[in-house]
């Protein structure tokens, strides 16, 4: 009757070479016990194998290899899938002869032992406890992939710290951005439907809510409607001689939105006055305006100035009497110029080391 109690044998106390007696009818041997190697070790049978014989050694303990050699008939167990001195670690070793040689299987058993699934009693002899296998015992045993699942990975199967990298996931369409779709999965929103990078890039740098920045400016142009209205209805007419001069000036002094001028209400000295190339609205509010001539030396050549009477209380002069003199184009001197009436203006320039009076309606 075939044998069916495993040989126990300490593994401490054992001797390289370890022989297994093939006549034997022990089949299954259990090495306990601790060894750290001070040389190799090990197990060859004793005997003439015959196709198809086979041995199931069960090492409980730790083998700690070392620099050293641990074999088993013919098969090192130092490295396994490239693993180093995998023996550190309990593990069941397979051996089947068959095609004129051993085959050994190593099967790691240290979640199961450490579990204390199998254990020795008092006598030696193998026991196995009365427990349930869990997810524990086995993690890093068996590959995933060898896995049946019965459902699909679901969020809780994956560790918070599985740092899965984004290149596991599916390719989007480049440069467009990323919505959740219908599905409510991750997608690229297509530029059809959807602003560009290039489109949203140009929002970059508001300081403020866009509309209330667009509504404000809108609300700007309104009020300035009726004032930009009348002003291109102005030009309109001056152009088609439907207006007088002093109505359209009259008018533009009341487009105070467009107006960038100075307004001078009494007699001035010119020469503190630091706008060249400006036009000043003459509007006497204390008698009339007096205006001699600005020094030529703070100005030069082609620099101008025009005056516009826009309200008359009396009529306003400018004075060329003074030590600056006025000529028109024809060379004749003009002593004074005065501004009667609502929109009379008088524009002067610097050419030629006098002032000369470039245009006026007068």
């Amino acid at each position: 009757m075939e044998n069916k109690i495993p040989k126990l044998v300490n593994v401490a106390s054992a001797t390289s070479p370890y022989s297994i007696q093939l006549t034997s009818d022990v089949q299954t041997y259990v090495f306990y016990g601790n060894k750290t190697l001070s040389a190799g070790f090990t197990i060859q049978e004793v005997g003439t194998p015959t196709e198809g014989m086979g041995a199931l050694l069960v090492f409980t303990g730790n083998i700690v290899t070392g620099a050293y050699v641990f074999n088993i008939l013919g098969t090192s167990m130092n490295v396994v899938n490239s693993t180093a001195n995998i023996t550190a670690n309990p593990f069941i070793a397979i051996c089947i002869y068959g095609n004129a040689g051993w085959h050994v299987t190593r099967l790691p058993l240290a979640p199961i032992i450490a579990s204390a699934i199998f254990g020795t009693d008092a006598d030696g002899n193998l026991t196995i406890a009365n427990t349930a296998i869990t997810a524990a015992m086995l993690a890093g045993s068996i590959p995933y992939s060898k896995l049946l699942l019965t459902s699909g990975i679901v969020n809780t199967d994956i560790a918070a710290a599985a740092a899965i990298d984004y290149s596991k996931l599916a390719d989007l369409t480049a440069s467009e951005i990323v919505i959740t779709g219908a599905g409510k999965k991750l997608e690229s929103a297509p530029v059809a439907t959807y602003p560009s990078l290039l489109e949203l890039s140009r929002i970059k740098g508001l300081s403020a809510n866009a509309q209330t920045q667009i509504s404000a400016v809108v609300s700007d142009l309104a009020s300035n409607y009726t004032d930009n209205t009348a002003l291109a209805s102005l030009i309109s007419a001056y152009y088609t001689s439907t207006q007088t001069d002093a109505a359209i000036v009259s008018a533009l002094s009341g487009l105070t939105t467009i107006w960038n001028g100075t307004t001078l209400t009494t007699s001035t000295d010119l020469n503190l006055l630091s706008s060249w190339k400006q036009e000043y609205l003459l509007n006497p509010t204390s008698g009339a305006i007096t205006l001699d001539l600005p020094q030529l030396s703070k100005y030069t050549t082609g620099e101008w100035l025009k005056f516009t009477l826009v309200a008359v209380s009396t009529p306003s002069t400018i004075n060329g009497n003074g030590s600056e003199k006025m000529t028109d184009f024809t060379g004749t001197a003009q002593a004074t110029i005065t501004l009667s009436a609502v929109g009379d203006y008088v524009k002067i320039a610097k050419n030629a080391g006098v002032w000369y009076v470039v245009e006026t309606n007068i």
